[in-house]
């Protein structure tokens, strides 16, 4: 949350209760996270090649999805939307604020695989995950109906930079 507290100026005397929503939709996140990543069992970059030597410390459960890419866009699209519901002045181009939120959370899906723990497709699974269940979770308090994010495989090049775009559309905000 910090990284994405610097974007949003979130602290929790100013904004107690938008952290307080960020942390029980992680809350939430966890256990959907690591039941996948349990069901799957996909290895890590690491079980492949001796040659492959991680900078952090390689977790022991599944790669699949990376969940620090799935919290990442939960948090970046939740609050997003917190932001174009607000309608507050100084968010009113909601389009430059939520491509910031969600750049930041490339760049942290990215550091795990440069970090030598994820594989690049780890964190488009992630990144899908996340921006869905943000959907859940902000249809959930304010009602309305909700979609899972779609995968346009011919649109990921895994020897490109992560780029969310390539993903995701956040159709119909308003």
């Amino acid at each position: 949350t910090a990284f994405f507290a610097s974007i949003g100026f979130m602290d929790p005397a100013r904004t107690p209760f938008t952290l307080e929503f960020l942390y029980a939709a992680l809350e939430f996140s966890s256990n959907v996270i690591q039941r996948m990543k349990y069901a799957l069992a996909v290895k890590r970059p690491i079980e492949f090649s001796p040659q492959i030597q991680p900078m952090i410390p390689t977790p022991t459960h599944g790669s699949l999805p990376s969940g620090h890419a799935t919290e990442a866009f939960l948090m970046a699209r939740l609050l997003w939307k917190l932001l174009i519901h607000s309608k507050t002045p100084q968010y009113n181009d909601h389009a430059y604020w939520g491509d910031m939120l969600m750049r930041q959370a490339s760049r942290i899906a990215t550091n795990r695989t440069v970090g030598g723990v994820h594989f690049p497709i780890d964190s488009v699974a992630g990144g899908l995950l996340g921006t869905t269940l943000a959907e859940h979770v902000f249809s959930m308090c304010c009602g309305g109906d909700w979609t899972s994010t779609t995968f346009e495989a011919p649109n990921f090049d895994p020897a490109d930079d992560f780029d969310w775009h390539k993903f995701y559309s956040a159709k119909n905000d308003r």
